[in-house]
């Protein structure tokens, strides 16, 4: 393939009209649109400067193959149900480089979007078992997922002006170790999903919050990096049975942690520095294990319960370390109640622990460790509060 006239064909449509599957493309610049019309059609380009300033479309189509190409000034890939598929090495100037749907078992590795695409660089929808890795994104968006099963985004550099990777609708997808900055929208977006994982990401200089998850159902979100975010490191909000362990938030602009009207999540054993609340309950938010966080260098509060709009029930609040915040180590706010405070340490705060307002009924203080607060240890205004075996 030759788009100069020295090889068998100037255009890649009239080679696959030939019937040809294994198609190597010499570089120039080809105009013709392509529909793939067999299985087990591979289009190879010399180099980047392989240029497609065209489409390129598949329906129903098994192990294909797309690799070392430039696209150009179009849309780029559009496949529909095909499976078996390996997208590698694409470089794109397109606004809208690669779009998925009903697609099972497709890779898209080592791939380069730049600047143009105005929308998501890659769009995924009801596909099963594909993945995205080694890419570099900038532009608007990296990955818009809606309704898709056993997706994994791994490896990749993500450098955009919106969202880094938005979901909706999806199961089993597995977000991990990418390094993501710079989004204005939120970094990583999880809605209405049920056993996802979000491992292990770098995220950082993010405008808005690094990770959110939205109607989140037994997701865990683990080892990942949020610092400077625009808003809070991590929230969950309506979010159900989720496990939020072991990460590292750092200088967020809101809060480190944030669980909105949420039920039955485990806080564990997180780094939370220099934020301005540590760990946010809010507004329904009950039955929840926080346990064996680190909290300190906020400007207000470590951890803070406040059921302002709907009461924070039932929650444990255990063995975390709070210290050297600017407010108090652990807050309870409006209609925070029959919640357990046991077994932390509250260290050279403003305040040790404060239960703020009458509001805030039946809660339990004991056994926690409570000193070198600046103006108070222990101080309570709720109603029928139990405050036993605790240490100045």
């Amino acid at each position: 393939m030759d788009a100069g006239g020295d090889g068998d064909y100037t255009e890649i449509q009239a080679a696959i009209a030939a019937g040809h599957t294994s198609i190597f493309v010499r570089d120039g610049t080809y105009t013709s649109n392509i529909t793939v019309a067999n299985h087990y059609t591979h289009i190879t380009g010399a180099s980047i400067d392989s240029i497609l300033n065209c489409t390129i479309n598949a329906n129903g189509k098994d192990n294909l193959l797309f690799s070392n190409l430039t696209l150009g000034t179009t849309n780029g890939i559009t496949l529909a149900n095909c499976e078996y598929v390996l997208i590698s090495n694409i470089y794109s100037l397109v606004a809208n480089p690669i779009n998925l749907t009903g697609c099972y078992n497709v890779m898209v590795d080592r791939c380069q979007f730049g600047t143009a695409n105005s929308n998501y660089a890659i769009t995924l929808t009801n596909g099963n078992r594909n993945c995205v890795q080694n890419c570099t994104c900038g532009g608007k968006g990296f990955c818009d997922i809606n309704n898709e099963n056993n997706l994994t985004i791994q490896r990749n550099y993500v450098a955009v002006t919106s969202y880094g990777i938005y979901s909706i609708n999806s199961e089993y997808l597995k977000i991990q170790n990418n390094n993501i900055t710079n989004c204005t929208s939120n970094a990583i977006s999880v809605n209405n999903d049920i056993y996802g994982q979000i491992i292990g990401n770098y995220l950082h200089y993010n405008s808005a919050i690094d990770i959110y998850l939205n109607q989140a159902t037994h997701d865990v979100v683990i080892h990942n990096h949020s610092h400077n975010a625009g808003s809070h490191g991590i929230e969950l909000i309506d979010s159900n049975f989720n496990d939020i362990t072991n990460n590292h938030m750092f200088t967020c602009t809101t809060s480190g942690i944030k669980l909105n009207n949420c039920q039955s999540c485990i806080i564990n054993t997180n780094d939370i520095s220099t934020c301005n609340v540590g760990i946010e309950l809010m507004n329904g938010t009950c039955n929840c294990i926080i346990s064996n966080n680190k909290v300190y260098n906020s400007t207000y509060h470590g951890i803070t319960l406040d059921g302002n709009v709907g009461a924070i029930l039932h929650n444990l609040i255990n063995s975390n370390l709070c210290h050297d915040n600017g407010g108090t180590g652990i807050f309870l706010d409006n209609n925070s109640d029959r919640n357990t405070i046991q077994n932390n340490l509250c260290q050279s705060n403003d305040y040790g622990i404060t239960i703020q307002i009458n509001t805030c009924d039946e809660n339990t203080i004991h056994d926690n460790h409570v000193y070198s607060n600046t103006t108070a240890q222990i101080t309570d205004n709720g109603t029928t509060t139990d405050i036993v075996d605790n240490h100045s």
